[in-house]
């Protein structure tokens, strides 16, 4: 691995199963799904939907409590603000924290499954 991010991805996904081959699964149909929710969490943000803010941070919790605990936070704290209809400026600001991460980890996670897909094909 090539830098702190993936060497702590590895480890997490090493502790999910030994098998390469499952974390690449893991890792496709998380960022597939993630990209899709990502997009969808900030047009909610954008548009001011309480409800869909919920909606799309709940579908984010599970899989960001495998991969990413500071987003998960995050992600929790928007869906309780949608839920409770929080003001905007409040949703917005955690947004624009939550999305700063997103950028970061993406790559990270991309990284990842092509390394392990270079690898499973060898």
């Amino acid at each position: 691995m090539e830098n702190q991010a993936e060497a702590k991805l590895q480890e997490t996904l090493n502790g999910i199963s030994p098998k390469p081959n499952i974390h690449l699964k893991l890792l496709t149909i998380f960022l597939s799904q993630f990209e899709t929710d990502v997009k969808e969490l900030e047009e909610s943000v954008t548009n001011q939907d309480h409800q869909t803010v919920f909606q799309t941070a709940h579908k984010l919790k599970s899989a960001l409590k495998i991969f990413d605990h500071d987003m998960f936070d995050q992600v929790s704290r928007l869906e309780k603000y949608g839920a409770d209809k929080e003001d905007f400026d409040l949703i917005k600001t955690e947004y624009s924290s939550f999305n700063k991460k997103v950028l970061n980890k993406i790559p990270v996670l991309q990284s990842v499954k092509d390394k392990l897909e270079i690898s499973l094909s060898d």
